[in-house]
């Protein structure tokens, strides 16, 4: 569930996500399939830096509650950007939609979050030539 207050790092994150739907409708309606890509890998980087910077593996053990606030809204990015992904790679998007807890796919931000589940990579490492 989301923390009772959000921090700006993730109000900034959100501010991404919610934009993001407008954006790849946008560039798919100028036929511009490349900027909607773009725009999604956007979103998945701001996520991955923040978890860079919050670093909720260090602290998961002493404090479960500020680990949990700190992977809310990179986890509900990577849930927003899965389902835009959905025209593009439909198999993938609903692979992370389900390990995410949203197999359902519902739009919006604060969604009541599912139970994660692992797994393997949703898609293959490029193998080194």
């Amino acid at each position: 569930r989301p923390p009772a207050v959000e921090p700006a790092e993730a109000a900034e994150l959100r501010a991404r996500a919610e934009a993001l739907p407008a954006r790849v409708d946008a560039a798919l309606d100028a036929f511009l399939p490349d900027d909607a890509a773009a725009a999604i890998v956007e979103l998945v980087d701001a996520a991955n830096r923040a978890l860079d910077r919050t670093a909720p593996w260090r602290t998961a053990r002493t404090d479960p509650a500020a680990a949990a606030a700190a992977l809310y809204a990179p986890l509900e990015a990577a849930r927003i950007a899965a389902g835009e992904l959905s025209p593009f790679v439909p198999g993938v998007a609903r692979t992370v939609l389900a390990r995410l807890g949203d197999p359902d796919d519902a739009p919006g931000w604060g969604r009541p979050a599912g139970e994660l589940r692992a797994g393997p990579p949703p898609l293959p490492r490029k193998q080194p030539a």
